[in-house]
């Protein structure tokens, strides 16, 4: 079943039925998903105000914030890098882990209106499981890691194995 596109708070699925979706819009709520481990779920998030931390409520500086209105999915149960990208693409077109913005990044982000370290400081003092979560990106030597963002550290991101098992975020575009 092909996921198609979020309208307040319901998807449409393909043969146009509606099936309703978990969301959550505030700090509060994504940690109460993210530290639900069965069944697995995404839930999901709009990006209403970037120019603020969702948990801390702190001033995000210009050039680190998110575009208004992406959209946000996070995974409550962990994977490694290639279940993370394959997780994403499951929710059909557009959907991605963030990309990393890092000189080292392959691929990197462009801007940072959706990138890793964007979605880190957006989401900095969210409370989860492991604090970690995957990009899109790997580094570009070795190529058996890859890079992730830690939300108890804001926008800061680390290089880590492929093969760990971190939390999941998706975004679109």
């Amino acid at each position: 079943m092909k996921l198609i596109a979020l309208v307040s708070g319901l998807f449409f699925v393909a043969g146009n039925a509606m099936a309703a979706v978990k969301t959550c819009q505030t700090a509060a709520e994504i940690t109460a998903h993210l530290l639900t481990s069965a069944p697995e779920k995404f839930c999901f998030h709009k990006v209403v105000d970037p120019t603020v931390g969702l948990a801390t409520g702190k001033t995000i500086p210009t050039f680190n914030q998110l575009m208004p209105n992406l959209e946000v999915a996070y995974l409550n149960t962990h994977k490694n890098f290639d279940g993370a990208q394959a997780s994403c693409a499951s929710l059909g077109a557009g959907w991605h882990a963030p990309a990393s913005n890092n000189l080292n990044a392959d691929p990197r982000a462009n801007d940072n209106s959706n990138s890793l370290e964007a979605v880190g400081e957006y989401l900095n003092g969210v409370t989860i499981r492991g604090g970690y979560f995957w990009s899109s990106s790997t580094v570009s030597y070795p190529t058996t890691n890859a890079w992730s963002v830690n939300l108890g550290l804001g926008n800061t991101n680390s290089i880590s194995y492929k093969y760990y098992s971190y939390n999941v975020v998706c975004v679109r575009p």
